[in-house]
């Protein structure tokens, strides 16, 4: 890192310390070199950056009335001071031209606050406003304002309950520069009268996010002001019968629908798509049900394929909670059809994951990304047809440790009811080995893992009968490529060796420079003790890294004729040593 990227750095961890601690700052910020100071107004809170040097020498005043210089007021208290509320209203008053965005909470002072002032044209670089819990009758006062501002892109409503909708949205609609909306609230009262637009009646917006109750007839109201809208997030709490009519702007490039409260089934999800008269790029679907059509990949792609031919991501997510009682077997049909892996899914690099968090099961289909075994140094990545259609993935974030033993079982036979998956991620930290391989022996079919660590002792709850089982299970995966992120014993590496005999590829995260050596030893002193000609390639994660410690280590290889065919390269806090056996 060269010196000006480092005083940068410096600079960035500095600024931040100072909001809440302006007044101690002020000899650190006297020392800042003048190219670097304007670096600061984008990590600071307006108020803390003008009380600093308001009454500092004449540099730093022009600095702050220089009309380049703008301030984001951003504040979230419960119990501001009365001299922080005064100090925030005195700028805004003085300082109008120079506010860029205004973000702040006060709990019950934010209606006193807000009334206090009153937006005008000389914002005349004010271009986002957060209002967080204002009451109804202040936050349309305060509406009825902002079409004053000239350059206004961003407004975000946030409150628990939201009253008046009527007012709200006709206000809201009318701002003439206005490009990023965001509602939420909790509740709403009382429905949104708004008529259809006509052709004087059109906004800017380009960016919705609706995150409170509606019907889609306001829904479509409220698109009928918005003809260059190209991105609608929105979630509803009802139910998507056939009857229903939405009506959205030829312009829109992307949707997202989010539907955490309500159950909705595959058929109403398919109306839903099917009344999308507009030529989508990108599609978020995010839903809590348990209906089984939602894991039917055909069905998928008959309905995508009629009604979305243009959709370049699809994003699908639903939640389902399921417990030792109701585990249930998906039909024949999907065990044999359900792989996502037909020319369709692959064509569109679209894959398909599930997670497991405790009782909850996430099924996800989204755009394939880069994974972490995909990013050594050695790597070619080609996304051929055979990869994608082996690219299914099962992550689990939690286990019910109260019965592990049998959940464990029992989730993972469920998930394989849906689909065979060939990469398996554990977040879980502290998991018992004997569990890990219990997982690992319902897997067959595994080419990858990462986990996060492991532990040799087993959970209390455990009782002998259980251990025993586990213990008993004899684990050879084909598994070739594994992650340890954080490695507590050498213990674990051995462990690791002996589940995946056919393992290429090794990666250890967080390892301490002084530590490596042995480890190298220990591991190279267990390839040869087991005559393992398959793994030829580790990567340690190295903090302290640097070229000197590569030469260090490479001299060890040498010296101790641990390999022969061999390099090391460093890749930023990465090392790698990759080998050949000979033949």
């Amino acid at each position: 890192m060269s010196s000006v990227k480092r005083k940068h750095q410096s600079l960035k961890e500095k600024s931040k310390k100072l909001k809440n601690t302006s007044n101690q700052s002020i000899s650190v910020i006297e020392n800042l070199s003048n190219e670097l100071f304007f670096e600061i107004f984008d990590y600071l809170d307006g108020r803390t950056i003008y009380m600093i040097f308001s009454n500092l020498n004449h540099r730093f005043q022009q600095l702050i009335n220089c009309s380049s210089s703008l301030f984001k007021l951003t504040r979230s208290c419960l119990e501001l001071p009365e001299k922080y509320i005064n100090d925030y209203k005195q700028m805004i008053l003085i300082k109008k031209s120079q506010i860029f965005s205004i973000d702040l909470w006060m709990s019950k002072r934010t209606d006193e606050f807000f009334s206090s002032f009153t937006f005008d044209s000389l914002f005349i670089n004010l271009k986002s406003i957060v209002f967080i819990e204002l009451s109804s009758n202040v936050l349309i006062s305060v509406l009825s304002n902002l079409s004053y501002l000239p350059c206004l892109y961003s407004l975000t409503i946030r409150a628990d309950k939201l009253q008046d909708l009527t007012n709200i949205y006709q206000l809201v609609l009318a701002l003439p520069k206005l490009k990023y909306y965001k509602c939420s609230s909790v509740s709403t009262v009382g429905p949104i009268s708004i008529p259809m637009a006509i052709d004087d009646q059109f906004n800017t917006i380009a960016y919705l996010n609706l995150l409170h109750c509606f019907t889609f007839d306001e829904l479509s109201a409220i698109l009928s002001y918005t003809p260059s809208l190209r991105h609608l997030k929105f979630s509803s709490e009802i139910n998507l019968t056939p009857n229903f009519a939405i009506i959205l702007p030829k312009t829109l490039l992307n949707l997202s629908y989010e539907s955490s409260l309500i159950s909705p089934t595959f058929d109403e999800i398919e109306t839903f798509i099917s009344n999308i008269q507009c030529k989508l790029k990108g599609l978020t679907l995010i839903i809590r049900s348990r209906d089984l059509n939602f894991f039917n990949a055909n069905r998928w792609e008959q309905i995508l394929q009629q009604y979305l031919p243009e959709l370049e991501i699809f994003s699908f997510q639903n939640c389902s909670f399921i417990n030792s009682s109701d585990h249930y077997e998906l039909p024949i049909y999907f065990q044999e059809s359900n792989k996502y892996n037909s020319s369709f899914w692959i064509e569109r690099q679209w894959i398909f994951e599930i997670r497991i968090d405790e009782a909850d099961f996430y099924y996800l289909i989204s755009p394939y990304k880069k994974r972490w075994y995909q990013n050594n140094l050695h790597q070619q990545i080609i996304y051929s047809p055979v990869e994608f259609c082996k690219s299914n993935q099962l992550i689990i974030d939690n286990i019910d440790r109260d019965g592990c033993y049998k959940l464990v079982n029992l989730d993972i036979k469920h998930a394989l009811s849906v689909s065979s998956f060939y990469h398996l991620e554990i977040t879980e930290e502290d998991i018992f080995i004997g569990i890990l391989i219990q997982i690992l022996d319902l897997l067959p079919e595994l080419k990858t893992l990462k986990i996060s660590t492991f532990s040799m002792n087993p959970p209390k709850n455990l009782s002998n009968m259980e251990l025993s089982a586990l213990l008993s299970i004899k684990v050879k995966s084909p598994i070739s490529k594994v992650y340890l992120e954080e490695m507590i014993d050498i213990q674990q590496i051995y462990s690791l060796m002996n589940l995946c005999p056919h393992m290429e590829y090794l990666k250890v995260g967080d390892i301490d420079n002084i530590e490596i050596e042995s480890i190298l030893r220990t591991i190279f002193k267990k390839i040869m003790d087991d005559g393992n000609h398959y793994l030829r390639l580790l990567c340690f994660t190295i903090p302290a890294a640097d070229d000197k410690l590569i030469k260090k280590l490479e001299n060890i290889i040498n010296t101790e004729q641990l390999l022969i065919n061999f390099t090391i390269q460093r890749a930023f806090d990465d090392v790698y040593i990759q080998w050949k056996w000979d033949t």
